[in-house]
């Protein structure tokens, strides 16, 4: 069984890890040299929404096929693993 502690740390590497995914997704963004604008138009949504993805922070969860949608905008691919862990 796993501990609380060691629930915690975990939890936080998965928050760190969904930040530099996010992070990844906006550098390139802008290495493509694309606005917010024209992500949004790409997305199919308001520029405001598009925009929170570069605004991150414990206020910004966005959903994983929003991830998606931005990456696709962007020029860019998302890959899942799941995997399953021996002491959960």
């Amino acid at each position: 069984m796993t501990s609380d502690s060691e629930l915690e740390r975990r939890a936080d590497l998965l928050i760190k890890d969904h930040w530099q995914l996010i992070d990844r997704l906006v550098a390139i963004r802008k290495e493509h040299g694309l606005s917010i604008e024209k992500v949004a138009f790409r997305m199919g949504v308001l520029p405001e929404y598009a925009a929170v993805l570069d605004r991150q922070g414990p206020e910004v969860d966005w959903r994983l096929s929003e991830i998606r949608r931005y990456a696709l905008a962007v020029g860019a691919t998302t890959h899942t693993i799941i995997t399953k862990e021996a002491n959960a």
